[in-house]
């Protein structure tokens, strides 16, 4: 007792109905070690996207990256610009602008900057001028 340590939130547990924290578990961290952490993506300009205003649908298949660095480090969220991206477009890793140090950082788990993070799809129902039966 009466000791502090340096320590990160790691994981968090909701109720299941209501919107109270349940239980939260803490990391103790040394400021010298690396510590391996989910950061969130955070998507912008989705309403901007030119495939959304074309009526397609975003498909995230990722929310957050595995990230192996510094505590000290850890950026709050990734994030991720969807203004360019059109119907039937996606976006990895390899396009994201990052700092060297968070390219490394996800690099030693996936081995690739191919990682599908999203993707613009075209709209299911596509309309038409109305058919003329003879």
């Amino acid at each position: 007792e009466g000791s502090s340590f340096l320590s990160i939130v790691k994981d968090v547990t909701l109720h299941p109905h209501k919107k109270i924290y349940l239980h939260f578990d803490f990391q103790v961290i040394n400021e010298t070690d690396d510590i391996t952490i989910k950061v969130p993506f955070n998507f912008k300009n989705e309403k901007e996207s030119l495939g959304i205003k074309k009526g397609g649908f975003l498909i995230k298949y990722l929310s957050n990256v595995d990230m192996k660095l510094n505590a000290f480090d850890i950026p709050k969220f990734i994030d991720v610009d969807l203004s360019d991206l059109n119907i039937n477009e996606s976006i990895f890793f390899s396009d994201l602008i990052l700092e060297k140090k968070y390219i490394n950082s996800i690099l030693y788990k996936y081995k690739s900057s191919k990682i599908l993070i999203a993707s613009i799809m075209g709209p299911r129902v596509i309309k038409t001028d109305e058919v003329k039966n003879d």
